[in-house]
């Protein structure tokens, strides 16, 4: 069961953002590759420092279209292609084992992509709270943590009739 979250916040919470380059750590350190929104969206966000669990989508116009890249599953709706809805976990704040002195929103999206979505946009709806961000004693223990968090959001999204209000309130683009 997640920690009740200090927040007043009525879920869900959406938020649409450009993906920007964060740190690298994400896949590299981490094992968990992140999608991490603009600056100036993240600074608007009312929700306090923590981890979250619900949707996210991609939209990708096709400016930003890489034609080597096979966006399997993604549809084409308008200018833009749109990936299926995906259940995510994300971090909301400043990451205090890498001591970070700016806030942002990274977004692990719970599917395996071959490629980067710089510049996309990324549309998410926070739908509860796991957990505040802490400190710890290790690399390993904050790898174990992130995916004790993956799982949890597993488990708290798998009821699909319990979302099913979520993903189709017209925030996302409905690919079925």
């Amino acid at each position: 069961m997640p920690n009740i979250s200090s927040n007043k916040v009525n879920y869900p919470f959406y938020i649409c953002g450009k993906v920007v380059k964060g740190y690298g750590r994400g896949s590299k350190q981490l094992g968990c590759p992140t999608a991490n929104i603009e600056s100036d969206v993240v600074d608007s966000i009312e929700l306090s420092n923590g981890i979250y669990y619900g949707f996210a989508q991609l939209q990708i116009r096709e400016s930003e279209i890489k034609p080597d890249i096979d966006y399997v599953n993604f549809t084409q709706f308008k200018n833009v292609k749109v990936s299926p809805i995906y259940m995510m976990c994300c971090s909301l704040g400043t990451n205090p084992y890498f001591n970070n002195k700016t806030k942002s929103l990274e977004v692990h999206i719970l599917n395996q992509f071959d490629y980067d979505f710089y510049d996309c946009f990324l549309r998410v709806a926070i739908c509860g709270f796991i957990r505040c961000e802490k400190n710890f004693n290790s690399l390993q223990e904050l790898i174990d943590a992130i995916h004790s968090d993956i799982e949890l959001t597993k488990q708290q999204l798998q009821d699909k009739d319990k979302w099913r209000s979520v993903v189709e309130n017209g925030f996302f683009v409905r690919t079925y």
